[in-house]
């Protein structure tokens, strides 16, 4: 990353692709990652799908809400052409929560655009609250006189963790991840250097316990019974 360089953080979250928390593990993110690929046709970026818990927001009586959608970084482009993708998802698509907008997007510097690439990669860690606000606003994009919705996050708690967890159990982060132009380029390699690192890691940790493995090994030849973590300290 050059210093001075422009990057650009788009938000892309439809309506469409919410869905009640129970259907949310069945849920083809595959059909979000084609769909925005086509929009950010041409374009540099490195994207990512992302899994939204709303708590308490349904879109059906009695049901909670996941908000699937999509946070992608560009670059070596303008921000007229980025406004451009944004503006025709905002004119085409609902946002999840009345008064709200389907896209956003936001200027970054480098050190900017780094810690937005750590945030496209966290797990599941808040969940959204929500409410309509007291007062009516007026929309900056539009004018309009809006009956806007309120969002906050806070902590997942356990139970909700969980379900969260079985959400995105059989997703991976390159599974989630796309790219395109001198990104998917970027993001291949970056790929492959996390894996090397991580099963150097690996085997790092496995060669640290192979005297504790070797111990249990000579124990089990010799009769002697295994300790178990609940045995005494003497």
């Amino acid at each position: 990353m050059t210093r001075g360089k422009k990057f650009y953080f788009l938000t892309l979250a439809p309506r469409m692709f919410a869905v009640p928390l129970e259907e949310a593990p069945d849920f083809d993110h595959s059909i979000l990652q084609s769909w925005a690929e086509r929009l950010l046709s041409g374009h540099t970026y490195i994207g990512i799908v992302e899994a939204a818990f709303y708590g308490n927001f349904g879109l059906v009586p009695g049901s909670r809400t996941v908000s699937w959608h999509v946070h992608a970084l560009l670059w070596d482009t303008n921000e007229r052409s980025v406004q451009a993708i944004n503006d025709a998802v905002d004119g085409a698509h609902d946002a999840l929560l009345p008064g709200g907008h389907a896209g956003d997007m936001m200027e970054l510097g480098v050190r900017g655009a780094a810690s937005h690439i750590i945030y496209m990669l966290k797990g599941q860690l808040k969940e959204y609250r929500c409410g309509p606000t007291k007062k009516e606003k007026v929309d900056p994009k539009t004018g309009e006189i809006v009956n806007k919705w309120w969002q906050q996050k806070r902590p997942l708690r356990t139970g909700d963790l969980a379900k969260m967890m079985k959400v995105m159990a059989a997703r991976t982060i390159p599974g989630l991840c796309f790219a395109g132009g001198a990104g998917r380029v970027i993001w291949q390699t970056a790929e492959a250097q996390a894996t090397t690192r991580i099963a150097e890691e690996n085997a790092s940790v496995v060669e640290k316990l192979r005297p504790y493995r070797t111990a249990l090994s000579a124990m089990s030849k010799a009769g002697i019974k295994r300790p178990s973590s609940s045995s005494p300290v003497v």
